[in-house]
């Protein structure tokens, strides 16, 4: 698809898909807020979602919040395993 510049866009875009809103609850969220506190002044690009800079945004603030809470999750998923596999042999390997 052509854009402004007359070359074929090399990256093909998503609209708006998969880009949702902040909960009530995520706004209360400490995580959530902090992470809007690093990026509140930057214009963000993130062409899956949408065309161009904007300034940063409750959505960016998602994305990132459900990355990181995603990876927190694996990542305690695996210390709980490890954990239960130690009590099995009462840290002895």
């Amino acid at each position: 698809m052509p854009i402004l510049t007359g070359f074929d866009d090399p990256l093909p875009r998503r609209k708006n898909e998969n880009w949702p809103d902040p909960t009530s609850e995520m706004m209360d969220d400490p995580i959530f807020n902090a992470i809007w506190e690093a990026i509140r002044t930057w214009d963000i690009n993130a062409p899956d979602a949408y065309w161009g800079y904007m300034s940063a945004t409750g959505n960016h603030v998602r994305a990132i919040y459900d990355s990181v809470m995603k990876t927190a999750a694996e990542q305690i998923e695996k210390i709980e395993e490890s954990l239960e596999d130690d009590s099995h042999t009462n840290g002895y390997g």
